[in-house]
């Protein structure tokens, strides 16, 4: 296991706690395939229903928020090659929010196969686009490009060119 790991733990560790939220963090033992990130999975237990409401509504954006800072923070000065990718997952909100945007994925990929043409997908999140892109990659027929700026960034699924 990474020292980066142990740190992201010990960030999240502390600062919870500023945040209200006394509730301990672990470290996952499985590597992601998807988002090649290492997983912390915050004790949804010892919150209660407003705190865990607050990191989950709005499609998790202070859950996203709070990654992005655990992230940016562990990552400070290290040199781009050499950066790890962390995700903190909380009730299996990232698990099952994977299934959802997995199984539109899928459809996507059945109507693009069927038709020959590319789809435009929904815009999503750069966590949500960068999982449907590492999806995709494992499909040798069709392949993903991004589109747009900024919040109307979307994915595009297309027949691979013959």
């Amino acid at each position: 296991m990474s020292n980066k790991i142990e740190q992201a733990q010990q960030w999240l560790n502390q600062v919870l706690p500023q945040m209200g939220c006394e509730t301990s963090v672990a470290i996952s033992e499985t590597e992601d395939e998807y988002t090649e990130s290492k997983w912390l999975l915050m004790d949804k237990t010892k919150l209660n229903p407003e705190q865990l409401q607050v990191f989950l509504e709005q499609d998790a954006k202070a859950l996203n928020h709070l990654q992005y800072l655990m992230n940016i923070t562990i990552n400070v000065d290290v040199e781009p090659d050499e950066k790890e990718v962390f995700t903190i997952d909380l009730d299996d909100y990232r698990l099952n929010h994977r299934q959802e945007l997995f199984a539109r994925a899928t459809q996507v990929a059945e109507q693009v196969r069927t038709t020959g043409e590319e789809i435009t997908m929904e815009p999503m999140s750069g966590i949500d686009r960068r999982q449907v892109h590492h999806f995709f990659a494992k499909i040798d027929d069709l392949t993903t490009e991004s589109r747009g700026y900024e919040h109307d960034r979307r994915l595009v699924v297309k027949p691979v060119a013959a």
